[in-house]
Parts: structure tokens; C-alpha cells; sequence
């Protein structure tokens, strides 16, 4: 998947937003490896997916940064002096010069050697991860400590969100993009998340209605990873056009 500069930028920044307030909600004393993580992946991605490897696309992607610490000023860095700003603006640069920089040349391997195609067990395995972690960090993000009927709406859009991901994933890494790849993923989901902890706490429905919800539940959650395979599909047709 190849973006011009504004998508692959904005990309990078959305992706340093989500990884740096993980840093804020798991408590910034315990976990400063993910404050490093944010400017890291924030350069990777911007470097990784645009179309022309340009050396400026950091900087901007580190302005971006840059900005959004002085807005979060309040919150991070309630004593930071002048000098300190600097410190930090040069400190964001490094980070993300160092993820951009590695970005750029996985990008170059994988466009000359095609690696990071893999069967279909396996990619489907890391899109079931990937759904799951995208999942518990939407959970903690949005603190949905209970099931109150307006949350636990919330709480099936985040797990289709990430199985949307999850789909994408499962078929842009696999050797032969299928739409059966997303459907497989959905239904793993559904025996794993759904079907095992009900059978184990006992959470059987209590009525039609409710039996019927449930069976709705589920199957939207097997369409939504066959959504995120046909997008795969789609960026590759695209990709394969493009070259």
C-alpha cells in the first residue's frame, strides 16, 4: 500500500496519537518504553507507506509531533522550560528520523525480494492478533468498565473496527489474497470471544429476542474481517495497477 505524502503523514500521526495515549492510560512512569514506541512508529509509518522516500516528509511528520506535545503541554510537561522545548523538538526529530529511516529501507526489501507474504495460517493468526490488541486499546481508550446498554453498543463498534483490521491483515500478508481469508478470521473470533467464554460463564440468552441479537452479533462480526479482506484485495489490485 503506497500513499502520497499528506495520507502517509497523517497516517503516522494517527498512529503516534493511539501508541502515545496507550503511554497516558497504562501510566507514564511504568511504561516510557511506549513514549519512545510513539515517535518511533509515528516516522516508520510515514516513511513506510508513501510512494516517493523523501527525507522532509519527517520533518513535517516531527512538526505534526511537535505540535500536538505543545498541546498536551498541560498534561506532560507541566515545568518545561524554553531550552526544553527545543530539547524536545530535536528529541522527536531523532525518534522519528530513526523509525523513518527503518521504515524506508523494510519498504525498499519488500518491494525487491517481496518478503512479509506468508500462508494462510499464519496471516490469519496475526490478523486475529492484531484484532485483539486493536481491540483491548479502543476497550481501555474509551474505559468501558461496564456493560450499560449505550457502552456495550460501543463496545461491539470497537470490536468490528478491529476486525475490520484484522481482515485487512489476514489477507494483505497472506501469499494469495482470498476473501475466505476474512471469513475464517470472523469466525475464529466468534468461537474464541464469543461462543468459549459464554460456554464457560454460563451467559446463554434467555429469550428469542435476545438469542436472535446475539446470532446478528455474530455475524456481523464475520462480516466485518471479510470487509477488511476486500479492502486487502482491493489496495493490491490498486498496487499491481500502479506498477
Amino acid at each position: 500500500m503506497r500513499l502520497n505524502p499528506v495520507r502517509s503523514i497523517i497516517l503516522g500521526f494517527v498512529v503516534f496519537v493511539l501508541v502515545f495515549l496507550f503511554f497516558i492510560i497504562l501510566g507514564r512512569e511504568k511504561t516510557t518504553i511506549l513514549l519512545f514506541l510513539s515517535f518511533f512508529l509515528g516516522g516508520f509509518i510515514a516513511m513506510y507507506f508513501v510512494r516517493e522516500k523523501k527525507s522532509q516528509y519527517l520533518f513535517y511528520e516531527g512538526i505534526l509531533i511537535f505540535i500536538f506535545s505543545i498541546i498536551m503541554y498541560p498534561t506532560i510537561m507541566p515545568r518545561l522550560s524554553v531550552f526544553g522545548f527545543i530539547y524536545l523538538f530535536l528529541f522527536i526529530l531523532i525518534f522519528t528520523g530513526i523509525g523513518g529511516f527503518i521504515g524506508n529501507k523494510i519498504a525498499e526489501k519488500i518491494v525487491e525480494k517481496k518478503i512479509w507474504s506468508f500462508n494462510p495460517v499464519i496471516s490469519i493468526s496475526l490478523g486475529l492478533i492484531v484484532s485483539y490488541i486493536v481491540f483491548v486499546l479502543l476497550f481501555n481508550l474509551t474505559m468501558l468498565g461496564n456493560l450499560d446498554s449505550v457502552f456495550h453498543q460501543i463496545w461491539i463498534v470497537e470490536e468490528v473496527c478491529s476486525l475490520v483490521i484484522g481482515g485487512f491483515i489476514a489477507t494483505y500478508f497472506a501469499k494469495e489474497k482470498k476473501i475466505q481469508f476474512g471469513i475464517y478470521l470472523g469466525i475464529t473470533w466468534v468461537i474464541l470471544i464469543g461462543l468459549i467464554p459464554s460456554l464457560i460463564f454460563f451467559d446463554f440468552p434467555t429469550s428469542l429476542l435476545e438469542l436472535i441479537t446475539v446470532i446478528l452479533r455474530y455475524i456481523v462480526y464475520i462480516i466485518a474481517p471479510i470487509t477488511g479482506s476486500y479492502l486487502a484485495i482491493l489496495i493490491v489490485k490498486h498496487q499491481k495497477l500502479s506498477t
